[in-house]
This record gives structure tokens, C-alpha cells and sequence, in this order.
């Protein structure tokens, strides 16, 4: 259950860290960014396995609580996890559209 939350998040945690040294971000900025990868989908721990692990169409209250995870996530760590406002920005909107629009909540 956890591993391939655990491996998404490594890999997407890869991924950006490479993308980041190309934009040449400096400071805290790298760091950051590779912490938002790590964190982005924590709040799918929170949700029972077969709500994400399923094949096939989702049921309508199986999709509700999975466009959540976003918000379980900020939920958890807002009172134990002192974080910068952009790291919770990143993990709250990381489904977000270019457009502004997201497939989930994001505020």
C-alpha cells in the first residue's frame, strides 16, 4: 500500500530535483521543491487502499474522498510541521491547472 505511495514520491522527488538543477534554482529553493515532491500525495495514506488502488471506474464517494487527499494532508501536518507557505502551496494545489482550474479543492 504505502511502497508505491512511497516510490511515486521518490520518483516525482527525482524527477523535479533534475528539473530544478537545469532551471538552476539556488537557495532553499531546490530543497524546498524536492520536499513539496516528497509530500505532494501524503494524504492518500489517509485514505482506505482500494480508493486508490483500484482498477476501473471509481464509485462518486470512492473519487470525492480521493480529490481530498490534497486537503487531508495540509489538515495534518498545519499543527505538527512547520512549513513555508510555499511548500503547503505546493502540496494544497499540486493538481492545479494552468488555467487556475484543478480537479480538487485547492483552497
Amino acid at each position: 500500500m504505502a511502497e508505491c505511495l512511497a516510490v511515486h514520491a521518490l520518483n516525482t522527488a527525482l524527477i523535479v530535483a533534475a528539473a530544478g538543477r537545469g532551471l538552476r534554482l539556488g537557495g532553499a529553493d531546490l530543497p524546498a521543491l524536492v520536499a513539496a515532491a516528497l509530500l505532494h500525495d501524503v494524504g492518500m495514506c489517509a485514505l482506505p487502499r482500494h480508493a486508490w488502488m483500484r482498477e476501473g471506474p471509481l464509485k462518486a464517494s470512492e473519487r470525492a474522498a480521493l480529490l481530498r487527499h490534497s486537503q487531508i494532508a495540509i489538515e495534518a501536518f498545519d499543527g505538527c510541521l512547520r512549513w513555508d507557505t510555499y511548500l503547503r502551496l505546493a502540496v494544497l494545489q499540486h493538481h492545479e491547472r494552468i488555467d487556475g482550474s484543478a480537479s480538487a479543492p485547492s483552497r
